[in-house]
């Protein structure tokens, strides 16, 4: 079958859209708290933040705030945007995960596609949750491990282990909970 190379962008996007389709008013949680660290640091409240608090230390859920609050401002679409980076990239790692295991091009859209609306995923597509972001990283560790048994080539090998150890790190970042 011929190769779409639109696909990984696509899936990304698709991401975008989806989470858009369950976006909820921003609730008075944890998901606020992510994105109003990320504002502190930006507006450098004093000691905004603190070593101490868990939700401080989930830095790949309010560093995504963060760097998007640098793109778009501090509005609410730096908070909406969060999952959908995290949804649309997991949909794009799924892919790449079905075509790591022999699926077809077709087979891993749809492997994509269908990580999109996977049920499971309703109710933390529509806020800055660690519950997203940890998948994504634990994939993302298990996808550069099955390239590295794969791989045949010593420097690749060596900078497969570091991505591994590098998305073990972050995903536990995420969730030290």
């Amino acid at each position: 079958m011929k190769k779409f190379p639109l696909a990984p962008l696509l899936l990304f996007l698709g991401g975008f859209l989806v989470s858009w389709l369950y976006q909820t008013p921003p609730s008075l949680g944890d998901d606020l708290n992510y994105w109003g660290l990320a504002l502190d640091l930006h507006q450098g409240v004093p000691d905004a933040w603190n070593p101490a608090s868990f939700h401080d230390l989930r830095w790949p859920v309010w560093g995504v705030c963060w760097l998007l609050q640098f793109l778009v401002g501090y509005s609410a679409l730096s908070y909406y945007l969060e999952p959908m980076v995290y949804l649309g990239a997991g949909a794009v790692l799924v892919r790449a995960l079905a075509r790591e295991i022999g699926a077809s091009e077709r087979v891993a859209l749809v492997a994509g596609i269908l990580f999109l609306f996977h049920p499971q995923l309703d109710s933390v597509i529509d806020r800055p949750m660690p519950d997203l972001s940890e998948g994504f990283w634990v994939a993302t560790a298990f996808f550069a491990w099955l390239r590295l048994m794969r791989s045949e080539r010593v420097g690749a090998k060596v900078a497969l282990a570091a991505l591994v150890g590098l998305a073990l790190a972050v995903g536990q970042a995420n969730r030290i909970t």
